[in-house]
């Protein structure tokens, strides 16, 4: 049912939203655009879904940590689902679309959760979907900072595809 393969190849994964991991490996978690529905006919969430069979299948969850100088408070109020335990604990990268304007949707660790930063693989990787996309690389990520992404930029110059 999910797809738990690594993925290096651009060409391969363009149309995919999906995760990358540390050393810049792209997992497909849907198609862009692709409404992903339950038994029942609702629209789930694909990401979360995604990663909860992911930790649960493939990840050594002993090796599961929060960093212990963090505010545990702050740790909890961050970490609302299994999409955000992959990427502020595991270190994972969100990569995603505006359901609307297709507009991409990035989220990279927060170091003070679990001292993971985006590495250098997960930039590249990152850099060469948004060449490939046709997305803005005048964000604050290819900055060097540690922001996610939410497509804030003029909405009129997206298209839906």
């Amino acid at each position: 049912m999910y797809d738990f393969n690594k993925y290096d190849d651009v060409m391969e994964i363009y149309r995919y939203e999906g995760f990358i991991d540390r050393k810049g490996n792209f997992y497909k978690v849907c198609k862009r655009g692709e409404k992903i529905t339950d038994e029942q006919g609702r629209i789930r969430d694909s990401h979360n879904k995604w990663a909860e069979a992911y930790l649960k299948e493939n990840m050594n969850i002993k090796n599961f940590k929060f960093n212990p100088t963090a505010s545990a408070l702050f740790s909890l109020t961050t970490l609302n689902g299994p999409a955000e335990i992959l990427i502020h604990c595991f270190g994972y990268v969100y990569y995603s679309h505006d359901p609307l304007y297709f507009k991409p949707i990035i989220k990279v660790p927060n170091p003070k959760i679990a001292n993971y930063k985006a590495t250098e693989a997960q930039i590249d990787m990152l850099y060469s979907l948004s060449i490939m996309n046709k997305e803005p690389t005048d964000t604050p990520i290819f900055m060097g900072e540690d922001a996610d992404y939410l497509g804030s930029e003029d909405q009129t110059s997206y298209k839906k595809i």
